[in-house]
């Protein structure tokens, strides 16, 4: 099963979270599109999510053993796609 929340359409940048609060706000923050995964053991299945137009993703993933793993295996399927990534909160 795969959690999705998505608020995009346009190849702008976008953001994937862990839960559909913080999606939320980084749209309402930023105007860009969202994914939220619903926990961190979802986000690597976001990538069959993500439309194939979108160049660069910022990853928000809590800093702890199981937001950590989630976002690094995203970022490793989003790059493979040649999808630029970022990572944030993951220190």
């Amino acid at each position: 099963m795969i959690a999705a929340f998505a608020v995009c359409d346009e190849p702008e940048p976008g953001f994937v979270t862990e839960g559909i609060e913080d999606a939320l706000t980084a749209y309402q923050a930023t105007g860009l599109g969202a994914w939220a995964a619903g926990a961190a053991g979802f986000m690597p299945a976001l990538v069959r999510a993500i439309p194939k137009w979108i160049e660069t993703v910022t990853i928000y993933a809590h800093a702890d053993n199981s937001g950590r793993e989630g976002a690094f295996r995203l970022a490793t399927a989003l790059s493979q796609r040649r999808v630029e990534v970022f990572l944030e909160g993951v220190a």
